[in-house]
């Protein structure tokens, strides 16, 4: 080969081979007018949430919070035209639900509790709704997308419950995971069905702050495995177990938003799974229903209003203090109120200036409070 002189002029560049059936590495090469073409409007399956067709919509939660029976739901009020989960209203759709983690007679009992409890026949779903436990073909079927592309082919929307069930012997830990993810989206841009995955939270583990277990982990760390899992999903909901008042609850919130999206990030809110009796069976029926935060928390105090009440909490522990014969010190004020132990003085600082307490150790340079007689 000819060693080039550096004084040489530069080549001109090799215009691109052109392949027999116009493809460039294997797929459809598109040009700057093609590009300024306007798109189509998106198929909103449900804009709220962010499922559409693309990138699968995902769900991240630990096992046994409700994530399973929630998709079932939303898929139940998909294929009836109702609201998802009793909130989010969309029109009339197709639904598949694939759950390779459910036996069948547990998969069907689900199914027609959260169809009676939601009052809906089988004249509703009729031709709208289909479910295949223990789908055999997983996503690592040499010829999966293939065989995807047809299961879903006239389908609006399919749920894969759960994530792990369709990837036999793949190390989810390994980013490689994304050679057999990567592929639905395509498949889901093709066949215009949306696709939405049920997936595993892993463990908590160590934070930043230094606190672990459950529920531990920031919202887009949460899913279990490679980060490629996450980032090869579209919208991300993360769902925590809570209790409030002696009530089971599931908060629900945001970790990733799709890229299609066209409104603001949906706020925070809860689902609670009620039993509705049926023909005398206090168990008979179940429906998923959605709660705002202002339902489960109330609406939230102002600074004024949160302040006052937490002046008031204090006032009243020195006055107890004192009818015990003892008077309070900032550091009783953070054990026993659960106070910041820098905001407990400023606290009674404040209640001095208001007249309501004094601290009868000043001069002995120790802390005595006791109310104002």
């Amino acid at each position: 080969m000819k060693k080039r002189d550096v004084t040489d002029e530069p080549d001109e560049p090799d215009e691109p081979d052109e392949a027999p059936n116009g493809l460039v590495l294997g797929a459809r090469c598109y040009g700057a007018d093609e590009l300024f073409e306007p798109l189509e409007a998106i198929d909103w399956i449900s804009e709220p949430l962010q499922w559409c067709p693309g990138r699968p919509a995902m769900i991240t939660a630990f096992s046994g919070s409700l994530k399973s029976i929630a998709t079932l739901s939303a898929g139940i009020a998909l294929a009836a035209g109702l609201p998802i989960w009793g909130e989010f209203r969309t029109v009339r759709r197709r639904v598949l639900y694939l759950c390779p983690d459910s036996g069948k007679r547990a998969a069907f009992s689900r199914f027609q509790r959260l169809a009676r409890g939601m009052g809906i026949g089988p004249e509703e779903l009729r031709g709208q709704f289909s479910l295949i436990p223990h789908p055999r073909i997983k996503l690592t079927h040499e010829d999966a997308r293939k065989h995807y592309s047809a299961a879903i082919r006239g389908y609006n929307v399919a749920f894969l419950d759960a994530q792990r069930g369709f990837l036999p012997g793949v190390d989810e830990n390994d980013s490689r995971i994304r050679d057999y993810l990567d592929p639905l989206a395509e498949i889901s841009d093709a066949e215009r069905c949306c696709i939405v995955i049920n997936h595993h939270e892993g463990k908590g583990g160590a934070t930043v702050a230094g606190k672990g277990g459950r529920s531990a982990k920031p919202d887009d760390e949460a899913g279990r495995g490679s980060t490629g899992i996450f980032e090869s999903a579209g919208s991300v909901f993360r769902m925590m177990r809570e209790v409030h008042d002696g009530e089971t609850l599931f908060l629900v919130r945001m970790a990733k938003e799709a890229e299609e999206r066209s409104g603001p990030r949906p706020a925070p809110f809860y689902l609670a799974a009620e039993d509705v009796e049926i023909g005398g069976n206090p168990r008979g029926g179940l429906r998923v229903v959605h709660r705002c935060e202002e339902q489960v928390k109330g609406t939230p105090k102002s600074p004024g209003a949160a302040l006052e009440e937490e002046l008031a909490r204090v006032l009243a522990y020195v006055r107890e203090e004192h009818a015990a014969g003892r008077g309070a010190t900032a550091d009783g004020v953070a054990e026993i109120l659960k106070i910041g132990r820098t905001r407990a003085p400023g606290l009674l600082r404040m209640l001095e200036s208001r007249n309501k307490i004094v601290n009868r150790g000043k001069a002995k340079n120790r802390p005595d409070w006791r109310p104002v007689e």
